[in-house]
């Protein structure tokens, strides 16, 4: 096994490229209200991250479409999206739009709530 496998928590693997789609039809389909198209575009904005592609603007759509799911696949991979979302712009300070999350998980009432926190740290 790899070093990098070793060190890593989660390891991904797309073998198929020509599904990755530009940020524009990502946003598009976060956008929408059928939960299955948001939970395809938030895989491929991970994979994409994941993959080294800047993604600037795609943090605003899912806090103002995405947050508030009750789907269940929907909210693993959120989850997984805020471990890997950039938290800090180029000067190291926290992004404005991070306090907007924080707000949110705040707003949810259980004792998960403190291990979500806990990830966006």
């Amino acid at each position: 096994m790899s070093l990098i496998a070793e060190n890593c928590t989660v390891l991904l693997n797309k073998t198929d490229k020509q599904n990755l789609v530009c940020q524009e039809d990502i946003l598009k389909q976060l956008e929408d209200s059928d939960d299955r198209i948001k939970v395809r575009a938030l895989k491929s904005a991970i994979l994409m991250m994941l993959g080294g592609e800047p993604m600037p603007r795609i943090l605003m759509t899912v806090i103002r479409f995405c947050i508030n799911t009750e789907h269940h696949e929907f909210k693993k991979l959120l989850m997984l999206f805020w471990e890997i979302v950039p938290k800090y712009d180029s000067e190291k300070k926290l992004l404005p739009e991070m306090i907007l999350v924080s707000i949110q998980f705040v707003k949810i009432s259980t004792a998960n709530r403190y291990a979500m926190l806990y990830v966006m740290t």
